[in-house]
C-alpha cells in the first residue's frame, strides 16, 4: 500500500461511538432549526405579498373613485351647458354657478371654464390667504384675470387680486384643444408668493373636458377642474400595513405624484419649487428603489404587470410591489410598496432563539448517555483489540477470550478461526509468491519480445515496399519525360503512377495506424493558412468530382482566420481522406467542404469543418463501428477499394488535435461529417500560395559546371537518379556501396553525393563519417536517401544523422531532387516552357540570418520604400561565399515580391 498519500487518521473507540450519536442528534437539531427559520422566512414573504397586494388594492381603488370624480363633474357641467343651465357667455352668472360647486366638492382646488374669446369663470379654494371659497373672472378679449372673496352665500365681498393671465394659450388649454376630448393635464406645482417671494404650494392635476359648438365640430372651450394630490398622500399614509413601510405613487418619467410621509417636491434654494424624482431623492432607500428597478427593468416605462422583487439596503432585506394603473384620461402611474423583512421578524427571531435553547439541552443530556454507552461498550472491545494486535504482530497462536456481549462472543470466535487459516497460509505463502513472479516475468519478456518484433516487422516492411515503390514511382516520372512516347502510352504511366501512389497511400495508412496505436503520434506544429489548404483540397478533387458530374463546393466563413498554427499534414490528411470518401460514394449532387470559427478564447481557436455529400449514405446498424480500424461499409466492400483505415486515422488525427469528428446520415440520402481542432491565432499576413513547379530540362550554363554523386546497392534506383540528373547538364557518377562512394570521392571529388542509408560492405553512416573525417577542404554537400517509415523529425534524431546535411525519403519526386540540389548548390535551372528560371528553393529566415543586423535593418527600410536600386546596392554587400542569398533576393526584385521579403523580415526583426 502506498503510505505517502492521504491516510485517515485513527480515533479511539470511545470516540468512534459516541460520535454517531451526537450526529444522529446534531443533524435533525440543525434541520429543525433551519426549516424553522426558513419556514418563518417564507411565511413572512407570504405574509408581505399579501399585505402589499392588499395594499396595492386599496390605493388602486381609491385612485379610481377620487380621480374619477373630475371628469364626471366635467360631464354634468357640459351637460348644463349643452341644455342652457348654465351661460358661459356671462362670466358673472356662471362664477356664481361653479361657486356652488365648490361647496359642494371641497376637495377640488378649482372649478371653471375658459372659452375661445378668453371669456371665463371659476370657484375654489386655491387662493392661499383666504379660507373661504374664491371666485374668478375673465372678461372676453382681455388678459386681465379678477380674483373676488365671496361670502357664505356666494356674494362677492372684495377684489383680492387682478392679474395678466392669457387662458388659451395655457399648456392645460392647448393640450385638451388638440385631443378634442377629456384628459388630464400633466402633474404640475400650484405656487403662491408674498411680497414677491415664493411662500408656498401643492402639487396639483387637472381634470380638463372640451366645450364643442352644436354640431360637436368646433372647439369653444374648456372646463377645467384642478385637485391637489396632496389628498392621495392623506390616503397613502392611513393604509400603512407595518411601521417601516413606505408606500409612493411616481409617473412613468420616476418623478414622484404622492408618497407617505415622503416628500414629493421641495423648494429650490428658497425660491422656486421642484419635483423629486426617485433617482434625486434625500432619502437614500428611494434612490436605492431606484437603482434596483432600472437595473431589473431598464426603465419604468417598461413595467406593464404585477412585479414582485426582493432587494437588499444597508444590510437589510426589503420587499418590493410595484402596480401599474391607469384611467381612460391618460393617466399611467407606478404605485410601488416597500416594506423591510425586519418588521415582520421579531417574532421569528423569538421562536428560533427558544428552539434553539432547547435543542442545546437535548444535544448535552445526548451526549452525556452517548459517553456513558460507549464506555459500557468499550471494555469488551478493547479486549479484542489486544488479542488481535498480538495476532497482526505475528504471534498466530493467541486465542480471544470474551463473553456478556452474544455478537462479541460471535466475533472472538471468527478470529479465532481466522487466526488458524492464517497460519496455514502463511507457511505457503513464500513458495506461491516465488511462482507468481516467475510467470509474470514471462510474461513480460514475452510482451516485449511481440513488441518489439512489431515494431522490426514494420521498419523491415516500410523498407522493403517503399524500395520497389521507389523504383515504380521514378521510372514512370522518367518515362513521362520522354517525348517519343504515344498518347495512349502516356495514359498508360499515368495509371501505373497512379496506382503507384495509391499503393504508397495504403501503406502509409497501415504505419499511421501502428504508430498511433504504439502511442508514437506526435503533432508537428507550424503555421497553416487554411484558406489555402482549403483550396488545395478543393483543386486536389476538382476533376475528380468533373468527371462524374459532381459539383464541389469550397465554403469559408468570413469570421474564418487566414494563419493559424496546428499540424498542416494531419490537417490536410483528414479533409483529403474525407473529401475523397464523399466523391468516391457520390454518383450525383453535390460535394460542399465548409469551414467556420467557431469560438475564440484569448489566443486560442475553435475551428469547425464539415464535409456533406448527396451520396449513398451510412446504414443505421454500420454508424457504431464506422470509425473502427480496418471496418468497411456495405457500401466501401461493393466498390473493393481501400483498407477500412481512413476514417479510422481522420478520427485520431482529429482527436490529437484537440477535437472531435461526430457523423449524421441517411441512407440513399448522403452524409455529414463534421469536426473541429483546436489551434493557436498566428500573425495574419499573406502567405505566398504554392505554385506547381515546372519540368527542369537544363541548367544554366552560367554557373559552372556540376558533379554528382549517386551511392546506392540497388541499380534502378541509381538508374532512375541518373536518368533525371544527366540529361538537364549534370555530370554524374555512380557507387554500388559506402566503400566505392568513399574512393570515388577521393578520386573524383564531386560536389553533391547523394548517399542511401542502408548499403553492404560499408553503410551510408560510415561512408559519411569518412568524408567528413579526411575532408580537408571544400567538403561536398551529403544528402541521405532512405525509404524509412519514420518522420523526418525521427529520423533527425538517430545517431550520427548530423553527418547529412538533408534527408529525402523514398519514393520521391523529379522536383524533390531538383529542389533539394537547388538548395545547397545554388544551381539556376532551365524550365519546360519557360526559358531559363530562377532558384527552385525559396528565401528563408535562416538565409537572412548570415547577416549583419544593420544589414538586415537597411534592407527591411529599403523594401518596405520598394526601392529597387537601394536593395541592389545591399546586395553588392552580401559576401562572396553566400552566393544562393544573392540569387534568391535577386529573384524577389525581378518578380517584385516585396510583400513576402516583408513578411520574412518582420518574422526575425
Amino acid at each position: 500500500m502506498d503510505n505517502s498519500g492521504f491516510k485517515i487518521k485513527s480515533v479511539p473507540l470511545k470516540l468512534a461511538l459516541t460520535i454517531p450519536v451526537v450526529l444522529q442528534i446534531i443533524v435533525p437539531v440543525t434541520l429543525v432549526i433551519y426549516l424553522s427559520w426558513k419556514n418563518g422566512q417564507k411565511a413572512i414573504e407570504n405574509l408581505v405579498n399579501q399585505l402589499k397586494q392588499e395594499a396595492a388594492e386599496r390605493v388602486v381603488q381609491n385612485l379610481d373613485n377620487y380621480l374619477a370624480l373630475p371628469h364626471k363633474l366635467n360631464q354634468i357641467v357640459l351637460d348644463d351647458v349643452q341644455k342652457g343651465r348654465l351661460n358661459v357667455y356671462d362670466p358673472e352668472e356662471a362664477s356664481l354657478y361653479f361657486w356652488k360647486k365648490a361647496k359642494l366638492f371641497p376637495q377640488f382646488t378649482f372649478i371653471g371654464y375658459y372659452l375661445q374669446d378668453r371669456r371665463g369663470a371659476g370657484a375654489g379654494r386655491w387662493y392661499p390667504h383666504y379660507n373661504g371659497i374664491v371666485i374668478t373672472r375673465h372678461p372676453p378679449n382681455s388678459l386681465a384675470d379678477y380674483t373676488y372673496a365671496t361670502d357664505d352665500v356666494g356674494n362677492v365681498l372684495s377684489l383680492l387680486e387682478s392679474d395678466d393671465y392669457d387662458p388659451i394659450v395655457d399648456e392645460f388649454y392647448l393640450q385638451t384643444v388638440r385631443a378634442s376630448r377629456p384628459i388630464w393635464s400633466s402633474v404640475y406645482i400650484t405656487e403662491w408668493a408674498r411680497e414677491g417671494k415664493i411662500t408656498g404650494g401643492y402639487l396639483a392635476i387637472s381634470a380638463n373636458q372640451p366645450i364643442f359648438d352644436r354640431q360637436n365640430q368646433k372647439v369653444l372651450g374648456v372646463i377645467n377642474i384642478d385637485i391637489s394630490l396632496d389628498d392621495i398622500s392623506d390616503f397613502l399614509r392611513e393604509i400603512k400595513f407595518s411601521p417601516s413601510c413606505h408606500i409612493f405613487i411616481i409617473e412613468r418619467n420616476g418623478y414622484l405624484v404622492a408618497g407617505a410621509n415622503i416628500p414629493v417636491f421641495s423648494q429650490k434654494g428658497g425660491i422656486k419649487f421642484h419635483r423629486y424624482n426617485l433617482g434625486n431623492h434625500p432619502h437614500p432607500l428611494l434612490r436605492r428603489v431606484d437603482e434596483f428597478v432600472k437595473g431589473k427593468m431598464g426603465d419604468y416605462k417598461r413595467i406593464k404587470q404585477e412585479e414582485n422583487w426582493i432587494f437588499h439596503h444597508q444590510g437589510e432585506k426589503f420587499f418590493i410591489n410595484v402596480q401599474p394603473w391607469q384611467d381612460n384620461y391618460g393617466l399611467d402611474w407606478l404605485i410601488i410598496t416597500v416594506v423591510p423583512q425586519s418588521d415582520f421578524l421579531a417574532e421569528i427571531n423569538r421562536h428560533t432563539y427558544y428552539t434553539l435553547i432547547l435543542s442545546l439541552i437535548v444535544l448535552a443530556t445526548s451526549v452525556y448517555f452517548a459517553i456513558k454507552t460507549a464506555q459500557w461498550l468499550a471494555k469488551p472491545i478493547l479486549k479484542l483489540e489486544k488479542t488481535a494486535s498480538a495476532i497482526a504482530e505475528g504471534n498466530l497462536s493467541s486465542r480471544i477470550k470474551t463473553g456478556g456481549i452474544t455478537e462479541l462472543e460471535k466475533l472472538a470466535n471468527s478470529f479465532n478461526v481466522m487466526a488458524e487459516k492464517l497460519q496455514d497460509y502463511f507457511e505457503h505463502l513464500e513458495d506461491k509468491v516465488k511462482q507468481r513472479t516467475l510467470e509474470l516475468e514471462k510474461a513480460k519478456a514475452l510482451a516485449e519480445v511481440a513488441s518489439k518484433a512489431k515494431s522490426e516487422f514494420l521498419a523491415s516492411m516500410s523498407h522493403e515496399l517503399r524500395t520497389p515503390l521507389n523504383t515504380i514511382l521514378g521510372f514512370t516520372q522518367l518515362l513521362s519525360r520522354d517525348k517519343t512516347l504515344s498518347k495512349e502510352h502516356l495514359e498508360t504511366i499515368t495509371i501505373i503512377n497512379r496506382s503507384g501512389e495509391y499503393l504508397l497511400t495504403l501503406i502509409n495508412d497501415v504505419l499511421d495506424m501502428a504508430k498511433i496505436e504504439s502511442g508514437r503520434m506526435t503533432l508537428q506544429i507550424t503555421e497553416v493558412d487554411i484558406h489555402q489548404t482549403l483550396e488545395l483540397v478543393g483543386e486536389m478533387f476538382r476533376e475528380n468530382a468533373r468527371r462524374k458530374n459532381l459539383k464541389l463546393e469550397i465554403r469559408k466563413s468570413e469570421d474564418l482566420p487566414q494563419i493559424v498554427k496546428t499540424d498542416a499534414q494531419k490537417l490536410r490528411q483528414v479533409l483529403v481522406n474525407l473529401v475523397s470518401n464523399a466523391i468516391k460514394f457520390t454518383d450525383r449532387g453535390e460535394v460542399v467542404v465548409s469551414a467556420s470559427l467557431e469560438s475564440v478564447e484569448g489566443n486560442r481557436v475553435r475551428l469547425g469543418f464539415a464535409v456533406s455529400d448527396t451520396g449513398v449514405g451510412i446504414k443505421p446498424e454500420e454508424m457504431g463501428d464506422l470509425f473502427q480500424p480496418f471496418v468497411q461499409t456495405t457500401a466501401g466492400k461493393n466498390l473493393q477499394r481501400g483498407t477500412g483505415l481512413g476514417l479510422a486515422i481522420c478520427k485520431n488525427f482529429v482527436e490529437l488535435m484537440g477535437g472531435k469528428i461526430t457523423v449524421e446520415s441517411e441512407k440513399g440520402k448522403g452524409s455529414i461529417f463534421r469536426f473541429h481542432i483546436l489551434a493557436e491565432l498566428a500573425k495574419q499576413r499573406n502567405l505566398p500560395p504554392p505554385t506547381p513547379t515546372p519540368r527542369v530540362i537544363g541548367i544554366s550554363s552560367a554557373h559552372g559546371h556540376y558533379k554528382i554523386l549517386i551511392a546506392d546497392d540497388d541499380k534502378h534506383h541509381r538508374h532512375i537518379l541518373a536518368a533525371l540528373l544527366k540529361p538537364v547538364g549534370f555530370e554524374v557518377r555512380e557507387a554500388e556501396n559506402g566503400r566505392e562512394a568513399v574512393n570515388l570521392w577521393q578520386s573524383w571529388q564531386p560536389d553533391f553525393i547523394w548517399m542511401d542509408l542502408h548499403m553492404p560492405v560499408m553503410d551510408g553512416f560510415a561512408a559519411a563519417a569518412t568524408i567528413r573525417n579526411q575532408a580537408t577542404g571544400n567538403t561536398p554537400v551529403i544528402v541521405a536517401l532512405t525509404a524509412s517509415s519514420l518522420t523526418e523529425e525521427a529520423i533527425a534524431n538517430i545517431p550520427n544523422t548530423h553527418l547529412f546535411d538533408g534527408i529525402v525519403r523514398k519514393p520521391f519526386l523529379e522536383n524533390v531532387i531538383f529542389e533539394t540540389i537547388a538548395k545547397f548548390l545554388a544551381v539556376t535551372y532551365i524550365y519546360e516552357n519557360r526559358g531559363e528560371g530562377e532558384v527552385v528553393s525559396e528565401l528563408t529566415p535562416k538565409d537572412l540570418l548570415v547577416m549583419p543586423p544593420q544589414w538586415l535593418e537597411q534592407l527591411y527600410h529599403a523594401a518596405v520604400q520598394l526601392n529597387r536600386g537601394r536593395i541592389e546596392e545591399l546586395l553588392a554587400e552580401i559576401p562572396p561565399q553566400f552566393p544562393s542569398l544573392t540569387k534568391k533576393l535577386e529573384v524577389i526584385i525581378k518578380n517584385f515580391d516585396f510583400d513576402s521579403l516583408l513578411a520574412i523580415l518582420d518574422g526575425i526583426r
